[in-house]
């Protein structure tokens, strides 16, 4: 699985060998695995000036909410690789053939995405204050693809897509009531209230198949959310 999480982060994990890598904004590299546990190349034992010397604990990095600068955004470090090379998404290796929000290793990561799932990959094209929290990818079993969007001052989207539900079409859309009907991008759907305290929207693209598609919004009206819907944008396969 490959994972972004927060702006202060990135993940990227090989689906074949289970391998992970992330980089700090200060330039450290961190690596992962989850078929032993975890490995973090910046922790060194410490010695204590009168005593044995013990090993420093270690932490697993979390993702922190980080805002998006006000200033040109800057690209965040690329992960170092970890014992088995493997395959880095860079700005200048993938073009950006979609107008993902978020920085070039972002959109590097949703055209390797769409180049390796079975179903149309979309992205938020969303406007300015809004910000990439966390994304991440599967592939067995059909394949998955997350993605949650936050906007600096409140407002909240998460986007789930591919076979992230396959129970059937009701178990797949639970709602509180029907609204009508909105579209995901370019793609039509069914707009339902899915929860009403808070008030929380949601739109569902062929819920319980393979090809699946829903969009929640928190903290916005109803016209806010359907017009946020409308900007996912689809990513071509290269």
């Amino acid at each position: 699985m490959f994972e972004y999480r927060g702006h202060a982060h990135f993940h990227l994990c090989d689906p074949f060998t289970n391998i992970c890598g992330a980089g700090d904004p200060d330039g450290r590299a961190h690596q992962h695995s989850n078929r032993s546990g975890h490995c973090d190349t910046d922790a060194a034992p410490t010695a204590a000036p009168t005593s044995t010397p013990t090993a420093a604990a270690t932490a697993t990095p979390t993702a922190a909410p980080t805002p998006p600068p006000t200033s040109t955004p800057t690209a965040a470090p690329s992960p170092a690789p970890s014992e088995t090379p493997i395959a880095v998404p860079s700005s200048n290796a993938t073009p950006l053939i979609a107008p993902c929000t978020g920085t070039a290793d972002h959109q590097a990561f949703f055209a390797q995405a769409a180049n390796l799932e079975h179903f149309d990959v979309y992205c938020g094209a969303l406007p300015t204050q809004w910000y990439l929290q966390a994304t991440a990818y599967t592939l067995p079993n059909g394949g998955t693809l997350t993605i949650q969007y936050k906007k600096v001052g409140g407002g909240q989207l998460d986007i789930a897509e591919g076979a992230y539900c396959l129970t059937g079409a009701a178990a797949c859309s639970p709602h509180v009531s029907v609204l009508g009907t909105a579209s995901f991008g370019n793609l039509p759907g069914a707009l339902d209230l899915f929860s009403s305290s808070p008030s929380v929207f949601v739109i569902y693209v062929a819920p319980g198949t393979g090809h699946a598609y829903s969009i929640k919004g928190t903290g916005m009206t109803q016209a806010t959310f359907v017009s946020l819907a409308t900007l996912m944008a689809r990513v071509p396969k290269s």
